[in-house]
Formats: C-alpha cells, sequence, structure tokens
C-alpha cells in the first residue's frame, strides 16, 4: 500500500510524494488529479497514483550467463563436461586461500580455490574447486530448496541420452515425454543433477544455440 510523503496535502504535495515512490520501487508512477478512473483507489481527496511495471525493471537482466558447480575433482569435471560434453574452457583462475575480502565475497571462511569456465554456444558453466570444501551429498533429492539442476538442450536426443549415460551420468529413467519436448533427470560423476532437455521446432522454450 502507498503511503504519501510527511506533510502530504492532497492535490499539492502529490508530485513530491510520487517521486519518492519511484526511487524506492524501481516503479514508474501517475499522477492523475481529480476524480481517479473507474477501479483506482483515491489518493488523498482530490489526488491519486497509478503504479505501472517501468520497462527499466525489466531490461536490467538479459538471460542467465551460468550455474556454477562446486566439485571435488577439477580434472575428472573437465574430463566430464569438456571431453564427453563437448564445453570448451574460456577462463581459469587460481585464488589463494587468506584473502580476507574475498573470504568475505564468497561468504566462506577460506575462498581458496581453483575455477573455470567453460563455455559452449551462448551458455556456460563454471566450476569450482575448493581447497576447504565441504563434502556434499552425491544422492541431494531435487525438492531440497537451492538449485535442483541444471539443463542441458539437445537436438538429437537418444544419441546425446546414450552418449551421457555411456560416459558414467546416471539417468533416473529413460527418456520421458514425447518429441518434441523429451527430458530426463540425471546426475554427473559428482551427484549434481542434470537434465537432458529436448530443443527442437516445436518444442515449448526453444532457444538458439551457436556453432
Amino acid at each position: 500500500m502507498l503511503e504519501a510523503a510527511p506533510g502530504f496535502e492532497p492535490g499539492v504535495s502529490a508530485l513530491r510524494a510520487v517521486s519518492v515512490r519511484r526511487d524506492l520501487g524501481g516503479l514508474r508512477i501517475e499522477t492523475h488529479e481529480g476524480a481517479p478512473p473507474p477501479g483506482d483507489a483515491p489518493f488523498g481527496e482530490s489526488g491519486m497514483v497509478r503504479i505501472l511495471k517501468a520497462k527499466e525493471s525489466l531490461a536490467m537482466i538479459l538471460g542467465v550467463h551460468h550455474p556454477a558447480l562446486a566439485v571435488p575433482d577439477m580434472q575428472r569435471a573437465l574430463d566430464f563436461y569438456c571431453g564427453a560434453l563437448g564445453f570448451e574452457q574460456v577462463m581459469e583462475a587460481e585464488i589463494p586461500s587468506g584473502i580476507e575480502p574475498l573470504d568475505e565475497a564468497f561468504g566462506v571462511t577460506d575462498a581458496g580455490c581453483a575455477v573455470r569456465m567453460l563455455r559452449k554456444g551462448n551458455s556456460c558453466i563454471e566450476l569450482f574447486e575448493f581447497g576447504d570444501a565441504t563434502e556434499g551429498d552425491p544422492a541431494r533429492p531435487v525438492n531440497r530448496n537451492g538449485i535442483t539442476h541444471i539443463a542441458l538442450a539437445t537436438d538429437d536426443y537418444q544419441k546425446d541420452y546414450d552418449h551421457m549415460a555411456s560416459h558414467g551420468v546416471r539417468f533416473n529413467t529413460p527418456p520421458m515425454g514425447e518429441s518434441p519436448a523429451r527430458w530426463a533427470y540425471g546426475r554427473d560423476p559428482f551427484g549434481n543433477v542434470i537434465e537432458l532437455l529436448e530443443n527442437t521446432a516445436g518444442g515449448p522454450a526453444v532457444l538458439t544455440f551457436e556453432g
């Protein structure tokens, strides 16, 4: 519910009240003098405001850039994501332990880690191997709050399903659904849940991928 700015007087201070609320909410607010349109609540006695979704509030996010996974063995992870799935390593970094600002930024007591960014088409996956890691649950259920899975797109479903299975992915089921919207959940070598999602013409959420 909107409230008037301190000292608000109906029909006099509406613009001042509106400017305050705009900064707080990232909203575009229209002011109207006189009787409000049907269905709109009045703002004071003779003024009212209408809140509209701001275009700028929708333009900040371009889309998902990458999911990030903490893995216990970077080389095994690269063997799987690059060697088996065809991602390309495009960035690497080694973060030493004992850098307090980075510990704070990561929200852990020791942020020392190896980092690799992998790319395929216009999608990326980031891998971390922490020196002071906490063991994960390789059978973590997908209904536990938090990130449940990453989805990999394919336009040759059965071929990629078989290929991933031959490289150690443990799928929960055979492909579910029907083309062009088949899917299946499996786990990478570390227990992270991967969805293999069919991405072909006619599907419900088809994306375009480069090369």
